[in-house]
């Protein structure tokens, strides 16, 4: 069977477009069905505030939900650029068959674990860089 990049591509931007509205939607949801006039601080306690800046608190915390999903389709959009690009010069420029279309979500999963494992490694070492550069120039 061969599945034309047009379908695979807006098939991730439909992804994509849904994994960006999450955490609006889910913030925005959540303040309108828990919002009583208080905000709860994780050491902070609890104090009066406005109805936007609940939500702006309710749509953070789902946006730290929603990572791992963007962060799963980096890398399967760029499985799919870079099959699109090989493929763009053979007999068949406009689709792929099934199995290589199959190796977007596989690649995009080993991908995102890559990432999610190397991000702290990446972070860690930007940090001890920035340390010796101002021991170095205070």
């Amino acid at each position: 069977m061969i599945i034309r990049f047009r379908t695979i591509f807006v098939t991730l931007l439909a992804f994509t477009i849904l994994v960006i509205s999450t955490p609006f939607t889910l913030g925005l949801g959540s303040t309108a069905l828990t919002y009583e006039g208080k905000c709860y601080g994780f050491t902070d306690g609890i104090w009066n505030c406005p109805w936007y800046e609940y939500a702006a608190m309710q749509i953070f915390y789902s946006g730290i939900f929603a990572l791992p999903f963007a962060l799963g389709l980096f890398p399967a959009w760029l499985v799919a650029l870079g099959l699109w690009f090989t493929k763009r010069h053979t007999a068949t420029p406009d689709s792929a068959p099934t199995w290589q279309v199959a190796l977007i979500p596989m690649l995009g999963c080993v991908g995102s674990a890559l990432l999610v494992s190397v991000l702290p490694i990446l972070i860690n070492i930007y940090y001890k860089i920035q340390h010796i550069y101002w021991k170095i120039f205070p």
